[in-house]
């Protein structure tokens, strides 16, 4: 199958600030409608989220966010990802991956993992992890059809 074509751009301290609001709202949207929690809760988590995981991410080259941009140069998601060192084993672990809801169903998202294998081939990095926490089946059924296999603490795919 083929997949329209996206872009991985790492998100830098520079460019913080004007992506986060973007990012915060459309992530509180979704913990609103999929936790069923208010509009202010999911903002609050969604802001303690997103810092987190930006400070977790930022600590070198290959632990940082990206921003998903289409051939036509839009924004149509982040992910975050981060390098984990097992012992003589690089592992990617995939923190979170959203795509902003009007890019959903385009084939965004299976274009952006495609990418990360990508990033982890070019890195040496056989291995990619992550973990579902959505309750929502398209999710998991998501990933399932990429090749990743549930495991333990969630998804593994060997590359």
């Amino acid at each position: 199958m083929s997949y329209p074509s996206v872009r991985l751009i790492p998100i830098f301290q520079n460019d913080f600030e004007k992506f986060r609001m973007l990012s915060v709202s459309e992530y509180a949207t979704a913990l609103e409608t999929v936790s069923k929690i208010s509009k202010q809760e999911g903002r609050q988590d969604a802001e303690r989220s997103f810092t987190a995981a930006y400070h977790r991410s930022s600590a070198s080259p290959f632990r940082y966010p990206f921003r998903i941009r289409t051939t036509t140069s839009r924004i149509a998601g982040f992910c975050w990802t981060t390098l984990r060192k097992k012992p003589r084993l690089k592992t990617m672990h995939l923190l979170n991956l959203h795509i902003l809801p009007i890019y959903r169903g385009r084939g965004i998202g299976s274009s952006t993992m495609q990418e990360l294998e990508i990033l982890c081939r070019a890195k040496n990095v056989p291995i990619i992890t992550l973990s579902v926490s959505s309750p929502d089946p398209r999710t998991r059924h998501f990933y399932e059809r990429l090749g990743f296999e549930g495991c333990d603490n969630g998804y593994i795919k060997h590359l």
